[in-house]
């Protein structure tokens, strides 16, 4: 027998690290799915859920297809959040795996699929979750950032000659995740130090990269290193 379920929870004020919740989220359970909403609020920002898992097994003669969609405002990514970013860019990486601190705002919207069975048995018994069967698309913003204590933005700076800086900004970006990776669909552009450079390639979820920093040689870069003299106003890939 089938057994279908609505169930409206008011999730008083759940504590994550770096991120306080609260609001209420929506589950409607139908033969062979289970479909997710959620309004959540935190401090000035809001997350909106709505997904839907397929259960359905292949064996049936189905294709299961489980997506979930995103959409989050104003929302300070810090503690625990802030460190998700390193999934993006090695910059958040380098600060969080250095004891530092990495903070944004971050507003976002977020479309992701998972062709296939869920792996439901194997998540309940400790297993890891295969990620290359997930795939998806983002759209990012992250402002007032805040990057701490990041050894790899210091080297950056450095070798900018701005030393001794912290400024840093990001414009939005483009995201896709397929097959393990974060694509940048487009140069992601991040000032360092008042210098506008962009980052392009992608970020594997298992840490591994495949980026280029481009790096435009500037006067004080060309001053810097004799051998860019002939390169300036043009950007070089690193």
């Amino acid at each position: 027998t089938a057994l279908d379920v609505d169930a409206r929870i008011g999730t008083g004020t759940l504590a994550l690290p770096g991120l306080s919740l609260g609001g209420t989220t929506t589950i409607t359970a139908r033969a062979g799915s289970l479909r997710l909403g959620g309004d959540l609020l935190t401090d000035g920002g809001r997350i909106t859920l709505d997904g839907t898992l397929d259960l359905r097994r292949t064996a049936e003669g189905t294709a299961p297809r489980s997506t979930i969609t995103a959409k989050v405002v104003s929302v300070r990514a810090a503690g625990g959040l802030g460190s998700a970013l390193a999934a993006i860019n090695p910059l958040f990486a380098s600060a969080m795996g250095g004891g530092g601190e990495a903070q944004a705002t971050l507003d976002a919207g977020l479309d992701l699929a998972w062709d296939g069975e869920l792996p439901l048995e194997s998540l309940l018994a400790g297993g890891a979750l295969p990620l290359k069967a997930l795939s998806g698309t983002s759209q990012l913003g992250l402002t007032e950032v805040k990057l701490a204590g990041s050894p790899l933005m210091s080297d950056l700076l450095g070798r900018l000659g701005r030393s001794g800086s912290t400024s840093t900004s990001l414009e939005p970006v483009s995201l896709a995740l397929r097959g393990g990776r974060v694509h940048y669909e487009q140069p992601w552009a991040i000032a360092l130090g008042g210098t506008l450079t962009t980052f392009t390639g992608s970020v594997g979820l298992d840490g591994t990269l495949d980026l280029s920093w481009n790096v435009p040689v500037t006067d004080e870069l060309a001053g810097k290193h004799a051998f860019l003299a002939r390169l300036k106003g043009q950007s070089i890939g690193v």
